[in-house]
């Protein structure tokens, strides 16, 4: 835009009357000034101290759908409409009390402009109307508010930076100081026979759970880089489920919870990575184990459903309410949410599900009626061809 002939051409509006020039020289004048203000990028208009159009150029009169000669004439209520006009009504009457610029913003749908009014005066300085100068501020207003999610945003990734920080060093912490205690213990040669026996479990256990905490960490490195490869083969889903059934069996046996299945022998036609397909039931699994309470029960379903295979992870732990559902595969979703913070964990689990169900081209969902009672996981693969 060219601001300095449009601030020249505001300069010579402003003082354009009707004794602006006289004869000919003054049409001439009026004709050069309305070429110019038809083809700068701004919205021009001149009203009498009626309120009614003296001038207008073509963008003005284009953003209300009419052309210069329909407008010229008419008041400014007929022009605008009566809701804009009660808006308008109290800064003009601040532009011809006041006598000073009044700059205000309006939103049109999607597009935002900028208006200034100030008092049209005579060579001689009497006041003979008041003139109107509105820019497109649409582009400015979207980078502001581009600029301002962007910030947004930077901060919420610094807080969930720190968060996930915070979180990974007391996940790995709490593991290895299990091990750490328990090894000094047996090095001590203080226990012997069964309770040595069951230091060693303890460091098993422990070392078990910081190994897998680390390999989903890596996993979810290597998804996010696109590096992770599938060993992809015929599948028989049901040893690859008995499989994670068996893994978490202990964990459930100890919240004495019941873990159920029935899987259809019919449900079969898969390709994959049988090893990434047990690792996907096995973390939908620890995670129905670990949110139902002692006693619950989990039931796992295999089935075939069209063209697609449906593996279902129910249980009867203590729900999801509806605001979180849309959140609950998120990357560190559990790190970030206090409503989880009584269960460990990153919150890796269900990304990783989600993104490995997603590499073997199928879907996963989630259910829940509401907090407390129970959700349901179902994974769809697609049939091979």
């Amino acid at each position: 835009m060219n601001w300095p002939r449009v601030h020249r051409l505001w300069a010579a509006l402003r003082s354009w009357g009707p004794s602006f020039h006289p004869g000919h020289a003054r049409e001439a004048t009026e004709t050069h000034l309305t070429f110019v203000a038809d083809r700068v990028p701004v919205f021009i208009a001149q009203l009498d101290g009626q309120e009614r159009y003296v001038f207008v150029n073509r963008p003005y009169a284009g953003h209300y759908g009419r052309r210069p000669e329909d407008i010229i004439g008419r008041h400014l209520r007929e022009v605008v409409g009566e809701p804009r006009y009660a808006q308008l009504r109290p800064r003009i009457e601040q532009v011809f009390a006041k006598g000073r610029d009044v700059i205000w913003e309006t939103a049109d749908g999607a597009r935002y402009f900028q208006f200034r009014a100030t008092i049209a005066r005579h060579d001689d300085g009497r006041t003979h109307g008041m003139l109107i100068v509105g820019t497109d501020i649409t582009k400015r207003r979207l980078a502001e508010v581009e600029l301002e999610r962007g910030k947004r945003d930077a901060e919420a990734a610094s807080r969930a930076k720190e968060d996930f920080l915070a979180v990974v060093s007391h996940e790995l912490r709490t593991p290895l100081n299990a091990v750490h205690s328990w090894a000094q213990v047996l090095r001590s040669g203080r226990l012997e026979g069964d309770a040595a026996e069951r230091a060693l479990d303890v460091i098993v256990r422990n070392a078990d759970a910081q190994a897998r905490l680390i390999d989903d960490l890596l996993d979810v490195s290597q998804i996010t880089a696109g590096k992770l490869r599938l060993d992809v083969r015929p599948v028989d889903l049901e040893p690859v489920i008995l499989a994670a059934i068996d893994a978490v069996r202990p964990a459930a046996e100890s919240k004495e919870i019941q873990l159920e299945h029935a899987l259809d022998p019919g449900a079969v036609g898969i390709t994959g990575d049988p090893d990434r397909l047990q690792q996907v039931v096995w973390n939908l699994l620890i995670n129905a184990v670990k949110f139902t309470p002692k006693r619950g029960r989990v039931q796992v379903f295999l089935q075939r459903s069209n063209s697609h295979i449906e593996i279902i992870v129910s249980d009867t732990g203590q729900g999801i309410s509806a605001e979180l559902l849309p959140h609950l595969f998120e990357r560190f979703y559990q790190a970030r949410s206090p409503n989880t913070r009584s269960h460990t964990g990153l919150g890796l689990g269900l990304a990783l599900v989600r993104q490995l169900v997603e590499l073997h081209g199928g879907k996963v969902t989630v259910q829940s009626p509401g907090e407390g009672q129970g959700a349901t996981f179902t994974v769809e693969l697609p049939v091979a061809i």
